[in-house]
This record gives structure tokens, sequence and C-alpha cells, in this order.
């Protein structure tokens, strides 16, 4: 039986009760007691007694009810809720998967530098819903680069500079593959804006400063120490000192400085802590992503 009926069956035979005891019980207790008036006025004080604590039973059971069944159906809305979460990241690290299936040096390289902007996000003290647009917008940040030819992704060697503006297409292009779900727009602002400097000499907009979301700025370090610590088709990781003189020489006129001076506090409390596989194989760091004056 649906709940708002079975409250108002309740709702009324109470009344219909209620009304009859207060028609029939004075004229019962006359015929019982007689006229005596302090029997009648303790019997009233009686009536209302029994009459305030049915009430109080009747309105506890039907709140009981009501809120057993509220709490039932917010929990099945928090458990559908947590259900397209999960669905979401899974089709998140899904798509970004399929980029390092693509392409063997981008293996791994969106996780890390996804696990490393979280780490220095946290650090930061952004609240949660920050973090997590963090965390799905670096795991993104180069679904452009699905539709760059891999023959270009995996050259053995410099790029022309035609291929270098091809490349650097792909903040573009993953910015119109992004556009078109329904994300945070600080997703939207970390896979279109990673590669923006403060000074204006980033891309693909050249924006400066503030007009770069933190989210973006915070990536944007991260992607370069990740990239520096991996290999690249033409030359072996560089290591994490040759990251830390990096990030540390466009601290505040390329990169954002805060960002840089939590990613080597996080840094220093050890990479393994955010990259378990970090130090133990060397060989598997392979990012398509690449210093500030490259794509």
């Amino acid at each position: 039986m649906p709940q708002s009926s079975l409250a108002n069956r309740v709702a009324g035979a109470y009344t219909v009760a209620g009304t009859a005891w207060i028609l029939v019980s004075g004229e019962a207790v006359s015929r019982i007691f007689g006229t005596d008036l302090a029997t009648h006025s303790l019997f009233e004080i009686g009536k209302g007694l029994l009459f305030v604590t049915v009430t109080a039973v009747a309105l506890r059971w039907l709140l009981v009810r009501e809120l057993k069944r509220r709490s039932e159906a917010d929990e099945a809305r928090v458990k559908a809720t947590e259900r397209l979460v999960l669905l979401l990241q899974q089709s998140v690290e899904a798509l970004s998967h399929t980029l390092s299936q693509r392409d063997p040096y981008t293996a791994g390289h969106q996780a890390r530098v996804s696990a490393l902007s979280v780490a220095i996000a946290e650090r930061m003290g952004l609240p949660a819903d920050r973090v997590d647009a963090i965390r799905t917008g670096a795991l993104l940040h180069d679904v452009g680069k699905i539709a760059i030819p891999a023959e270009i992704l995996s050259k053995p060697g410099r790029l022309s500079p035609d291929e270098f503006n091809l490349v650097k297409g792909h903040a573009r292009i993953g910015t119109t593959i992004v556009a078109k779900i329904d994300f945070d727009a600080a997703v939207h602002a970390v896979v279109g804006q990673h590669h923006e400097r403060l000074d204006g000499s980033g891309y693909p907009q050249g924006l400066r400063g503030d007009a770069i979301p933190l989210e973006a700025r915070i990536v944007a370090v991260a992607d370069i120490v990740e990239a520096m610590t991996s290999h690249r088709p033409y030359r072996p990781a560089l290591g994490i000192a040759a990251a830390e003189a990096e990030v540390r020489a466009l601290r505040g006129h390329k990169l954002d400085a805060t960002a840089v001076d939590t990613c080597l506090a996080v840094i220093a409390d050890g990479l393994e802590k955010v990259w378990p596989d970090y130090g133990t194989a060397p060989t598997d760091f392979r990012p398509m992503s690449v210093l500030s004056a490259t794509p």
C-alpha cells in the first residue's frame, strides 16, 4: 500500500474515532456518574490526557514510517549517484587507456600526471571537488593526441616545425572531444589549457596569469615533471634532478609559483609515494608530453 494512502486512512480513522469520542463520552459519563461535577471534571481531564497520548503515539508512528520511507529513497538515490560517478570514472580511464594503447610512448603518462597533480592539489588544500576535477582533467589532458598520426607521436627524432604545430593542435582537439561531455568547467580547462604559460608564451590561446585556471596551472607543472622523468622516442629519461631544476627555472614567470613549490615538496617526500612504480621500472616511463618548449 502506498505510504500516502496509508497515512490518509489512518488520519481518517483517527478523526472519526476522535469525533465520536468527544460527542459520545460526555453523555456516557452523565449516565454512569450522574451530575457530580468533580467526577465530570476528573473524567474530562483523563479524557484529554488519553486523547493527547493517542495523538502522540499515532503521530510518532506515522513520522517513523515516513522517515524510514525517505531514508530508503535517499539511500537508493545515493547508490544510483555513486554508480553513475563510478561509470564516469571508468569511462574516463578507458578513454585515457585508449590513447596509451595507440601509442606506447604515452603508456601510463596521463595516469602519472593525474596522480602527481592530485598530490599537489591536496597538499595545497584544495577542496575535494576541485581535486576530483584535476584528477579527471589530468587523466584526459592529452586525449586530443588521439587525432595526431602515430608516426609523428613516436618519431625517433626532433619534430619539424610543421609536425610541431600539428602536435600542438592536440589541446584544441582535446577541448572539442571533452566539450561533448558535461564535465566540470575545470576539467575542460585542464584539457585545453595545460600548455598555457603565465607570460603568454603557451598555447593554444596564449593566455596570461590568472586567466589560466589554477587547475590547469597545477597540471602544467606535473606534466613537465612527468615528461622529464620519462623516456622519449629520441632521448632517455632526464631524471628527477633535471625536472626539479626545470620547474624552478620556470617558476613565477611561466609556471605558477605555488604549484611549483608544492610540487617540489611532494617530490621531497618521495615520488614513490605518488608513483608506486617510480624507480623500479624506469623504461616504462614513456610520455608524449614534453618540456615547455615542445608540445
